[in-house]
């Protein structure tokens, strides 16, 4: 289950595009999914924990009332043929949190549970962490701006 959240403004995409020059990118933490330790998943991220406070702010004022209840934000990118594994970590969790990611590049897929969602450039989703989820490999690299709050 997820839900499609309201489109990011022009100016909160500029916003977070420009700091995506500004921020230095960590290869991916240990996160194995499904398939591990067979298959790993490639990616690089940048968490606000890393950023100094102007950074922080630019990218929590992108992102409306989400952020009032978020605990963690982060940029993740997929490098071309890049992929999250599928995710089953916090499905048996009594308490997970829930990811809004809203995709700074266009035709960014991600399939949550049975469905394959297809974001553009400044559309949102949201889903729980409980839910099985995983980004396939693609021939072009993919950006997203997320958040994780706990409810």
């Amino acid at each position: 289950m997820y839900k499609i959240e309201t489109q990011l403004t022009a100016d909160a995409i500029d916003s977070l595009e420009s700091l995506l020059q500004e921020i230095e990118f960590k290869s991916n933490d240990i996160r194995p999914g499904v398939n591990a330790p067979e298959i790993m998943s490639v990616y690089t991220h940048a968490k606000w924990y890393d950023w100094n406070r102007q950074q922080k702010n630019t990218f929590k004022n992108a992102f409306g009332d989400h952020i009032n209840t978020a605990v963690v934000g982060w940029f993740i990118t997929f490098p071309e043929s890049g992929f999250l594994d599928i995710m089953d970590y916090w499905q048996n969790l009594p308490s997970a949190g829930f990811v809004v990611a809203y995709s700074l590049t266009d035709n960014n897929s991600i399939k949550i549970g049975n469905d394959s969602v297809i974001l553009q450039k400044g559309e949102g989703i949201s889903f729980s962490l409980k839910e099985l989820h995983e980004v396939s490999a693609e021939s072009f690299e993919r950006r997203w701006a997320c958040v994780m709050q706990l409810q």
